[in-house]
């Protein structure tokens, strides 16, 4: 018999579960003791008067069970239970632990009541009976049990994932498969079900919020930064002047005999300032360290957002009835139906050039070229086009040619990659198209043909 208890230290919630020592010993009572398993409730172990016990962090503090008959599993949270279950059968298999082990009873697994995401608690008792642990087979019916019957496409969407687990060739690599269905929500549920509608929308709503929100905070954080560097500019730039003022004044009254040559002293002084403070001047612009800059490369390198252009949709004739005969004339084609013939234009893309970056200061930049790929910084051992200007981060963004386009990608620069005056999110791809303007931090380029 489980003996759970509930705790609270500091800010820190708590569900603690006797246990003994022995059990947490090994890989995975080290693994969910100092890392972070996705799904997975961290625990510790903590030992009192010899009585052991694991205190599970508690992210989510309210148990599917108290939840269930007055919670509404609507489609999202139905969405979000199932990824869920998927996720913590693909971290057992990932980090070598048995999903046996995981407490699937409704009172051990906690839920996120607005979105329905679940996390599992892991109790290493091999010898614990599955009436204590319980099993998902029961954990999905207790949820059956308690949904709204008029819900159909809600219904149907949980019974159909019970039926997948519980048959006996079920296998990790179908219940991935049955996830990626769900994700996909096919235009015709879409239109059928107006609920989907409502939670599609939503969903659209807050990742646009979310990004946007991003934009916005990176985008006043740029303006605040370069607003002080201004300042901290225009400061230095009139000490420099009032610097190399004086030094003027004591050469003048040096040549005049005014003062003696025992101010030369002073002139060196004055002289070795101004040699300091023009070095500062000139080291300003913040740049990210090395091992920064190449960690969130290699972080964000592979990161793609797909972006869709618009189909181009070619009309044919609704008639099928026209001769193979054909005459050809550059672009037009006379198609011969019976006694009369009418004109088809057919769809043809016009012939350019790559699409190139050409500089406004063409003597002072050259244009840049995209094979494959090109990385623009002002580092040259990981750069293609050196680009050594002040607010230039080493390695600034890549530039990517793909089978529908070109790509520019920010590598997390300091002073940010703009495409038409709109700052670009770290980590995103971008499509390029003719007309753009993009801009590494001040250096501006036009997309175009060559």
């Amino acid at each position: 018999m489980l003996q759970v208890g509930y705790k609270k230290e500091g800010m820190q919630h708590y569900m603690n579960i006797t246990c003994n020592p022995e059990w947490v010993q090994g890989y995975v009572g080290t693994l969910m003791q100092y890392h972070v398993v996705p799904y997975m409730l961290p625990f510790e172990l903590r030992q009192m008067n010899e009585e052991c016990e694991l205190y599970y962090r508690l992210q989510y503090r309210t148990t599917v069970k108290a939840v269930l008959g007055h919670l509404q599993f609507n489609r999202r949270r139905v969405h979000h239970l199932i990824e869920s279950i998927v996720g913590v059968l693909q971290m057992a298999e990932e980090y070598m632990f048995a999903p046996e082990l995981v407490l699937w009873k409704a009172e051990y697994i906690f839920i996120e009541a607005d979105t329905g995401k679940l996390q599992f608690c892991y109790y290493p008792d091999e010898q614990l009976d599955e009436n204590e642990r319980g099993n998902i087979r029961d954990f999905l019916r207790d949820v059956i049990e308690v949904m709204d019957k008029k819900d159909e496409d809600t219904m149907m969407c949980l019974l159909s994932f019970y039926h997948l687990i519980t048959e006996p060739d079920c296998t990790l690599q179908k219940l991935r498969g049955y996830l990626m269905k769900l994700e996909a929500k096919p235009l015709k549920q879409i239109r059928e079900n107006p609920d989907m509608v409502a939670v599609v929308a939503e969903e659209n709503e807050m990742k646009y919020e979310k990004v946007k929100k991003r934009k916005e905070k990176k985008q006043e954080a740029s303006i605040s930064e370069e607003a002080e560097e201004t300042r901290g500019e225009k400061l230095i730039k009139w000490m420099v002047v009032a610097v190399a003022t004086i030094n003027i004044a004591f050469i003048i009254l040096l040549i005049a005999n005014v003062l003696t040559y025992d101010y030369i002293r002073y002139l060196i002084g004055s002289m070795g300032v101004l040699v300091v403070i023009t070095i500062i001047y000139m080291n300003m612009s913040k740049e990210e360290t090395p091992d920064e800059m190449m960690q969130h490369y290699f972080e964000n390198v592979e990161q793609t957002v797909p972006r869709y252009d618009d189909e181009k949709v070619v009309v044919h004739p609704a008639s099928d009835e026209y001769e193979d005969d054909v005459e050809t004339y550059g672009e037009t084609s006379l198609l011969r139906i019976s006694d009369m013939s009418f004109e088809r234009q057919t769809v043809k893309e016009e012939k350019h050039g790559p699409l190139i970056l050409s500089s406004f200061m063409k003597e002072r930049y050259p244009t840049i070229h995209i094979d494959s790929s090109t990385v623009v910084g002002c580092m040259q051992a990981g750069c293609n086009y050196l680009l050594k200007e002040r607010g230039i981060s080493r390695m600034h963004a890549k530039l990517m040619r793909k089978n529908d386009g070109l790509y520019v990608l920010d590598l997390n620069s300091t002073n940010g990659t703009y495409l038409n005056g709109e700052i670009l999110e770290s980590g995103e791809e971008y499509i390029l198209e003719e007309g753009d303007i993009i801009a590494f931090a001040k250096c501006e380029f036009l997309v175009g043909h060559e």
